[in-house]
């Protein structure tokens, strides 16, 4: 099964889950301009991506401005795996 990064990760923070969670809903499940990249859920499979994603509570920005966090991430890695020659940087 592929997974969106909030049901691997289950933060709580996927489509219509962040009302309970300080953080609100994640800028990733909310989608927008690249939805469903990498045959994802709104940016669910692309959150490397999307502005202000958030990790262990400590929020990352945009990913070409971050650390190399992203790239060392376990659901990036796995995306990447399982979308081989489709898979969108």
């Amino acid at each position: 099964m592929k997974l969106n990064c909030w049901e691997l990760r289950n933060c709580g923070r996927g489509p219509g889950e962040g009302s309970s969670h300080p953080l609100g809903e994640c800028p990733a499940a909310k989608g927008g301009q690249n939805e469903g990249p990498n045959k994802g859920t709104a940016m669910g499979r692309y959150c490397w991506r999307a502005m202000e994603t958030s990790e262990n509570g400590r929020t990352l920005p945009h990913w070409s401005r971050s650390d190399p966090s992203c790239i060392t991430c376990e659901h990036f890695i796995r995306v990447r795996k399982e979308e081989d020659d489709e898979f969108k940087m």
